[in-house]
């Protein structure tokens, strides 16, 4: 497991280009080290992982145990103003179930107000991922 990181839904954001995308695959990575089925609408080059979008996951859902779900876009899917939608509230409801699951659902998003309210609400971890601003490296900085 992923130190500071239980059970639950992780929300990842940060704006275009900052890294989130990349930062969701090192932990891919580091949970598929661990012996993690990951699920991920990602590709992943680096090993077999479960292929599968968002729209999909309500169908599987009931079949999702001791896993890793990371879904990038998540608020076009998801996203607060169509909530009245069925596929949304199942969602919303797979969320729910996460921790009795023993799963870690990750989401990956631009900006959390986006996501349905149920989804924020399930949220139990932030992570918010900004671009560093390189000019302000030296080669000093680098070789530490």
């Amino acid at each position: 497991m992923t130190p500071g990181i239980e059970y639950g839904v992780l929300t990842i954001i940060g704006r275009k280009g900052a890294g989130k995308t990349a930062t969701a695959k090192w932990l891919i990575n580091r949970w598929h080290n661990d012996g993690w089925p990951i699920v991920s609408n990602i590709t992943i080059k680096d090993f077999k992982a479960t292929k599968m979008e968002l729209d999909e996951l309500p169908a599987a859902y009931p079949d999702i145990y001791d896993s890793i779900i990371v879904m990038d876009e998540c608020h076009i899917q998801n996203g607060k103003f169509r909530f009245f939608e069925e596929a949304v509230r199942k969602v919303d409801d797979f969320a729910s179930q996460i921790r009795k699951r023993h799963c870690i659902f990750v989401m990956i998003t631009q900006r959390m107000d986006k996501l349905s309210r149920n989804l924020r609400l399930e949220t139990d971890y932030v992570l918010q991922v900004e671009s560093p601003d390189f000019s302000t490296f030296t080669q000093q900085d680098y070789e530490q």
